[in-house]
C-alpha cells in the first residue's frame, strides 16, 4: 500500500495546531507534537503521528482532557505520585521524569507513580531521559480496562493491556535504552499492519475465539481479539509474568485496582537509581565486554538496545504514514480549520 512523507518539522507544527484546535494548551500540545514525531523518526510509528487520529476522538468522546494539567503529590521524599485527570501521557510523563530525577539527585533513589493519565507514549522517551542524567531507570506501564486485549497465560478473555516496560542506563556515549511490550508486538503495531493492509506474522494475534489469525482487523472486531503474550503459546508465560510486574508496579504501588470500575485511564511506574560518578564508564566497559562476542553473521554486527533507534533517527528529516492514515489525518486537521503541509509520495 503506498505511503506519504512528510517533513518532520512541518509534521510537528501539524499535529501542535491540530491539539490546539481541539483545546489543548500551546504548553501540552508542543510537548505531545514533539513526542509523536520523534517516534516516527526514530522507526517507531507504532507510537507517531498515527496517533493524532486516535488522541482527537478520545478527546470527541470526553476520554481525554487536552488541558489537564498534573498534579505532584509527594508521599515521602523518595516516593511520589502524579495525579492526572485523563490528560495527554506524555505530559503527565514528562512531569514525572522531572521530580524523579530531582529525587534521586538529593536521595539516591525515587520511584513515581502517573495515575489515571492517558496513552503514555513511547517509554523509552522517558527511562533515556533519567539515564542522560546519571541514572538508571526503569519504566512500567499499564492500560484501562477498555484496553485490555491481553489474556493472562493459559486464558481467552483479556484481563490486562500491552503493559510495556522500557529501562534505560548511561554510557560514555548515548545511553542504552530498552523499550518493549509485553506482549509479541505493542497493540499499536497492529495498527499500522491494518493501516498500510499487511497481514499479521504468526505468533502474535488470536480472533475472538482463541484461533490464531493474520487479520489485522481481528483486534478490532465486536468482540475483539487477543494479543499473545510475549513468547507466544508455548512461552507466553514469561510475558504475562512481565505484564503482571508491571501491574503491581504501575497499578498497585498507585493505589489503582486493575478492574477499576470507573474506567480510569493508562498509569505509569518510573524507578530511578542515582549511579556512582563511574557508572557511565562501568556501564560502557559492559557493553564493550558483549560487543567483543563474534557475530553469528558478520553482515549483522552485534546490537545493544537502543541502537537501532538512533540510527534510524541520525540525519531523518521526514517522516512516513500509510496512505490510509495520512487520509484519515488530512480530514481531522480540515475539521480544525488546520492547513495540511506538502507530502512526497515515493
Amino acid at each position: 500500500m503506498s505511503a506519504v512523507r512528510i517533513d518532520a518539522i512541518a509534521a510537528r507544527e501539524l499535529a501542535r495546531e491540530i491539539f490546539v484546535a481541539r483545546g489543548a494548551s500551546a504548553h501540552n500540545a508542543a510537548i505531545v507534537a514533539d513526542h509523536l514525531v520523534q517516534s516516527d523518526l526514530m522507526g517507531v510509528p507504532s507510537h507517531g503521528l498515527n496517533r493524532v487520529v486516535q488522541y482527537t476522538d478520545e478527546i470527541a468522546d470526553g476520554l481525554l482532557k487536552p488541558d489537564a494539567v498534573p498534579v505532584v503529590e509527594a508521599i515521602t521524599p523518595t516516593r511520589v505520585q502524579v495525579e492526572d485527570e485523563s490528560g495527554f501521557g506524555q505530559v503527565a510523563c514528562t512531569v514525572a521524569v522531572e521530580v524523579a530525577a530531582e529525587a534521586a539527585a538529593a536521595h539516591g533513589a525515587a520511584f513515581v507513580t502517573v495515575r489515571n493519565t492517558q496513552h503514555t507514549g513511547r517509554l523509552g522517551a522517558y527511562t533515556e531521559a533519567l539515564a542522560r542524567k546519571g541514572n538508571l531507570a526503569v519504566a512500567f506501564g499499564t492500560g484501562a480496562v477498555r484496553f485490555h486485549r491481553v489474556p493472562p497465560f493459559g486464558g481467552i478473555e483479556g484481563r490486562m493491556s500491552t503493559n510495556p516496560i522500557s529501562w534505560a542506563a548511561p554510557t560514555v556515549g548515548e545511553p542504552l535504552v530498552a523499550d518493549f511490550s509485553t506482549t509479541s508486538v505493542p497493540e499499536g503495531k497492529i495498527r499500522l499492519w491494518r493501516d498500510t493492509g499487511r497481514e499479521v506474522p504468526p505468533e502474535v494475534l488470536w480472533d475472538a475465539g482463541g484461533r490464531m489469525s493474520s487479520d489485522p482487523e481481528d483486534l478490532y472486531s465486536d468482540p475483539p481479539g487477543f494479543l499473545m503474550p510475549l513468547g507466544g503459546e508455548r512461552f507466553g508465560h514469561k510475558g504475562s509474568a512481565l505484564a503482571l510486574l508491571a501491574e503491581m508496579a504501575a497499578t498497585v504501588l498507585a493505589g489503582d485496582a486493575i478492574d477499576d470500575a470507573d474506567g480510569r485511564g493508562q498509569n505509569l511506574a518510573l524507578l530511578a537509581i542515582r549511579g556512582p560518578e563511574d557508572m557511565a564508564a562501568r556501564v560502557s566497559d559492559t557493553v564493550g565486554y558483549l560487543r567483543s562476542s563474534r557475530p553469528r553473521d558478520p553482515r549483522r554486527p552485534v546490537l545493544m538496545p537502543g541502537e537501532m533507534e538512533r540510527r534510524a533517527a541520525a540525519g531523518a528529516t521526514s517522516v512516513e504514514l500509510g496512505e490510509a492514515s495520512w487520509r484519515r489525518l488530512a480530514a481531522v486537521a480540515a475539521d480544525c480549520g488546520v492547513p495540511t503541509p506538502p507530502v512526497d509520495r515515493p
